[in-house]
């Protein structure tokens, strides 16, 4: 009875319950760092004997007392990302979630390396959070078991003492032929840099990340004099090198690099006068931003004319469709277009006629208030009578437009002008009448 009962348990424990259940770790797990050293962390999956194709999690780390100097994934048991490693240093995090194609069962994985650098003293707890690994059996079955943490103690640096340094390397120079120039913006992605090594120098410590400040911590040795980067991201990253020699490592150099590959977001061009207008020169808007580099200049190339600097008044153009097309570009060279069609409508005889008679009674209301003033018969009486003829005069032109003019957009034009036209011999009427 007893061998049946021993026989029933076995045949109903899963058979994956022989296999551990897969772990994560961060290495190192406890150290003893200063103030300003830079720490590569090192984020390693454990399958526990399971074939694994996939992991993800998120590492919090505490944001006062550490920043992350960069992530890599160069040396990362996965090729397929999910979730790209990102870090965001104000809230403490590191997330990813990576797979492969072919699985893995193994117990020291490499997931990602990170670079801290330390800012403060203090005790400082890393915690990998959210975790999953996932089993190779076509139904991505979660075999995560459990995680391993990191606890650092973080000191302040001890002040060392000023001893004068002979022979030591000076600060290297560096330049860079892809980007030159530490102030401009780039949209190339693989900066290059470049340096002269004097005849005494055995070995180079090289790092990139986005501090001003970082000390090099990847050592070459003999040394390198140039290094090129591949797909950096977006955003203002520095360079850093350090030489040594017999007598020591030498003084670090820093060199900056502003990278933007995205282009400014889509904008579109409005039309203020109407996509069909009477104006031979249409007054247009536009406007778009970049989140990064910022707007540098808009170009704009009406039908097949030749570029220019965009403007929000349009050249003189004959009656007719066209098209205007605008681009935004920002400090690195990247570029969005817009472009959008018109139609200037010939001016025919009647927006002729509103013209001249809205010309001709600005001159005559003038007159008419002034002879007023002049003979000191103004009153209330007579400037009412003269603002009423007035708004009657152009009530009569609107009315006649009406008659003739069937499009609406047209209409609408002709009578912003005539509305234009009277608002402005109001005004003179008013300004004459108070200052006389």
């Amino acid at each position: 009875m007893a061998k049946f009962f021993l026989f029933l348990i076995l045949f109903l424990i899963p058979l994956s319950v022989f296999a551990a259940g897969a772990t994560l770790s961060i290495l190192p797990a406890t150290g003893e760092f200063t103030v300003g050293q830079t720490v590569k962390t090192t984020i390693f999956v454990h399958s526990g004997g399971n074939a694994i194709n996939a992991a993800e999690a998120t590492l919090n780390f505490p944001s006062d007392l550490l920043r992350v100097a960069s992530i890599s994934k160069a040396n990362s048991i996965f090729s397929l990302w999910a979730v790209e490693p990102s870090f965001d240093n104000a809230k403490g995090t590191i997330s990813f979630a990576g797979g492969t194609t072919k699985p893995f069962i193994g117990s020291s994985g490499e997931a990602l390396s990170v670079v801290f650098h330390v800012k403060k003293s203090g005790l400082a707890s890393l915690a990998l959070n959210g975790a999953r690994t996932l089993l190779a059996d076509g139904l991505g079955t979660d075999v995560f078991g459990s995680s391993q943490g990191a606890s650092w103690k973080l000191m302040a640096a001890a002040p060392q003492p000023v001893i004068p340094a002979t022979g030591l390397p000076l600060a290297p120079t560096i330049w860079s032929s892809t980007h030159p120039d530490e102030n401009k913006w780039y949209s190339n992605k693989n900066p290059k840099f470049s340096w002269t090594l004097s005849p005494d120098v055995d070995a180079v410590k090289l790092l990139y990340d986005q501090f001003s400040d970082s000390q090099p911590t990847l050592l070459y040795s003999p040394p390198i004099s140039e290094r090129e980067l591949g797909g950096v991201q977006d955003g203002i990253w520095y360079f850093h090198i350090q030489f040594r020699n017999g007598k020591g490592w030498g003084e670090t150099a820093h060199f900056r690099v502003q990278i933007d590959t995205e282009p400014p977001e889509p904008f579109v061009i409005q039309f203020l006068d109407g996509k069909k207008t009477i104006k031979a020169r249409p007054r247009i808007n536009f406007a778009t931003t970049d989140g990064l580099s910022g707007i540098d200049r808009y170009e704009m190339k009406i039908d097949s004319g030749e570029w220019q600097e965009a403007s929000y008044i349009l050249p003189a153009q004959e009656p007719g469709e066209h098209l205007v097309v605008l681009r935004a570009f920002d400090r690195a060279g990247n570029m969005t277009e817009a472009q959008d069609s018109f139609t200037v409508v010939r001016a025919d005889l009647l927006y002729i006629f509103i013209r001249v008679a809205a010309g001709l009674g600005i001159v005559l209301a003038f007159c008419l208030v002034y002879f007023i003033v002049r003979l000191k018969r103004r009153t209330r009486k007579k400037i009412q009578f003269a603002e009423k003829y007035l708004h009657k005069t152009f009530d009569y032109l609107r009315n006649a437009v009406e008659d003739c003019v069937k499009d609406r957009e047209t209409l609408r034009q002709y009578k912003d002008e005539l509305d234009s036209a009277e608002k402005a011999l109001q005004k003179m009427i008013q300004r004459i009448t108070d200052h006389s």
